[in-house]
């Protein structure tokens, strides 16, 4: 267990060398910051809403699932061009980009995923079920 959480600690130390030598690349995680307030706006806008109204809720479950594909997207992307910097080559944003773009099933899966499990623990009134 110590390993991997070394390991994880290494990998994070490699990506914010690359983020000090090529600062171009926080665009991503600036990204990835701004869907995840968006999606913690979201969920606690659902927990203080009371009575149960579809609209409302079909329409976070739509924004959960953008905000958390940006997220993902934002993720690989960031983690191409560090193993780009790595490798010793200049990371391009628009490489980062179009390699993510190049493969959106992937992504789409993933955010399905993390859309479902949230719809099933989301702070919903359970008498609508």
């Amino acid at each position: 267990m110590f390993e991997r959480i070394g390991r994880g600690w290494g990998i994070a130390k490699i990506s914010w060398a690359a983020l000090k030598r090529h600062p171009k690349l926080l665009l991503f995680p600036v990204l990835s910051g701004v869907a995840f307030l968006a999606l913690i706006t979201v969920i606690g806008t659902s927990v203080f809403m009371q009575p149960y109204q579809s609209g409302i809720h079909a329409l976070d479950f739509a924004f959960y699932f953008v905000s958390c594909f940006i997220f993902i997207a934002s993720t690989g992307a960031f983690v191409l061009c560090v193993r780009q910097s790595i490798a010793g080559t200049e990371p391009s944003l628009r490489a980062g980009l179009a390699t993510v773009a190049r493969r959106p099933l992937p992504i789409l899966w993933w955010t399905f995923i993390a859309a479902f499990c949230w719809s099933l623990f989301a702070p919903w009134p359970r008498s609508i079920f």
